[in-house]
């Protein structure tokens, strides 16, 4: 939807990261969704505003370093 100020912009996605300490990994799967107003600022198109409106964990799991399922 346009506005004055430039346009909305509806937009999910999906985020895969890790992290690891003493030994053991955490792996996340998150989905977010958000509204984002693109505008032309200094003559070039940004990302003037967001706000996120859903987060959702899609998928966890803990694994000990060095150890593999058989």
């Amino acid at each position: 939807m346009w506005t004055d100020e430039g346009f909305n912009l509806d937009a999910t996605w999906t985020v895969e990261g890790t992290v690891e300490h003493w030994g053991h990994v955490h792996t996340r799967l998150n989905q977010y969704s958000a509204r984002f107003t693109v505008a032309i600022v200094e003559g070039t198109w940004k990302i003037t505003h967001m706000k996120v409106t859903q987060q959702k964990r899609l998928n966890y799991q803990v694994k000990i370093r060095g150890f593999e399922k058989l």
